[in-house]
């Protein structure tokens, strides 16, 4: 039963500025600044600074970006940027960064589409990459080639090859493609995301195997045959850039066009490969960002002859001065196995699979007046477990992790 209130309450309605006070002019607006810094230092303690140098040659950004890295542990990157200079000159420079402060920066030039910049990722030499191509043809030249029927049958060899060698099976999901074509010529990037190398020279060794495949596959279908094409000087040559494999190379961004062509790079009408924002669609669109957890591939040649696009016998670890070295795949040496044998494993010099096991170990090796880091790691995934090489003030340990299926698993 409920109790009525005799007579009703009334409510009476009070002026807001009664209640809250008069705003003084343009309080509304004023922010304490002091109290959002003390916000942001409880945040982030020990924040990050940017890191964005410049510099007119190759040699000396490789030096800045390889001393940032091992001494701070950034993820360090060089680009090229090129510019007008006086007389139609064009200048270039280098820049050091890492991609989260170069994607800041680049975002609003990535849209810039009357006017695009003209940068460059550096594909550096003994470092990781993505499997990429760069495809080029004057139409002039070749009027009877269709390009998008070219990458397709292109991509059947790939997707063919990758699943005999590497038990990998690609589709046309996992190809982003950038299209740069005009009138006078068909351009295009090939990225595969998520197929990566330890290497660019592996993955131009892997490249040259692909063209030999086509090669002998194109004395019985035509559609391989019009892999190749006639430049403007009557040579007939494989329609991918098989220089793009070698030291150094540089491999224009998207949303970037070559100077004064005003014709970035985009992503073509018919690729298939799904993206969720712009950001997502940038890293994607990069031969040489590996995100840490990606495994990469190794290769050793098939092919008798000389490759003169790499240096495939090379020691597996002429990257070691890379400290943050990604997780690696290793396969038999012999490479007309696809089944990988029992004693495959992955190795790295950063984070292991397990950090919580490595930060313990990590603990336990200054103690005792014993100075020693860990050097680099070794998890067989068959077998449940890892290997931690140490390297003590007196030489090297390798110390057993235990059962990597444990609860100690980061």
């Amino acid at each position: 039963e409920v109790e009525e209130i005799d007579p009703p309450l009334k409510i009476a309605r009070i002026d807001p500025s009664k209640f809250y006070g008069s705003p003084t002019k343009g309080s509304s607006q004023k922010v304490d600044d002091g109290w959002i810094e003390k916000l942001e230092r409880l945040r982030n303690p020990h924040p990050r600074r940017t890191i964005h140098k410049e510099f007119g040659k190759q040699s000396l950004a490789f030096d800045e970006a390889d001393a940032i890295r091992n001494k701070d542990q950034f993820d360090t990157i060089v680009l090229a940027f090129e510019f007008p200079g006086k007389a139609d000159a064009t200048i270039r420079r280098y820049l050091v960064s890492t991609w989260e402060d170069f994607w800041q920066m680049y975002r609003p030039l990535m849209l810039q589409h009357e006017s695009p910049p003209a940068y460059y990722e550096i594909i550096r030499e003994d470092h990781p990459c993505r499997l990429y191509f760069d495809l080029e043809f004057q139409p002039e030249h070749n009027p009877e080639r269709d390009g998008i029927q070219m990458i397709e049958s292109l991509l059947e060899v790939i997707f063919a090859e990758v699943a005999k060698t590497y038990k990998v099976h690609l589709k046309p999901q996992d190809v982003l493609q950038l299209d740069s074509t005009t009138p006078t010529k068909f351009s295009r990037h090939l990225i595969f995301p998520n197929f990566c190398f330890q290497t660019n020279a592996m993955c131009g060794s892997f490249i040259k195997e692909i063209v030999s495949v086509i090669s002998d596959l194109a004395h019985h279908d035509v559609r391989f045959n019009d892999l190749y094409v006639n430049t403007d000087k009557g040579k007939e040559v494989f329609f991918a850039d098989l220089g793009v494999y070698t030291r150094n190379r540089n491999f224009r961004l998207i949303g970037s066009s070559k100077l004064g062509k005003k014709v970035p790079l985009k992503v073509a009408s018919d690729s298939k490969f799904a993206h969720a924002s712009l950001e997502e669609l940038f890293y994607a669109s990069l031969a040489s960002h590996i995100p840490i957890s990606a495994p990469l591939y190794m290769h050793q040649s098939k092919l008798s002859s000389p490759n003169k696009l790499s240096s495939p016998n090379k020691s597996v670890t002429s990257a070691s001065h890379d400290s943050l070295q990604r997780p690696i795949v290793r396969y038999n040496h012999d490479t007309t196995s696809a089944a990988p044998s029992k004693e495959d494993s992955i190795s790295g010099r950063s984070q292991s699979p397990f950090p919580t096991i490595q930060k313990f170990i990590a603990t336990q090796i200054d103690k005792g007046g014993i100075v020693g880091s860990i050097h680099s790691w070794l998890y067989y995934p068959s077998r449940s477990l890892i290997l931690f090489n140490i390297v003590l003030s007196h030489g090297r340990l390798q110390v057993a992790g235990g059962d990597a299926s444990s609860g100690m698993q980061g």
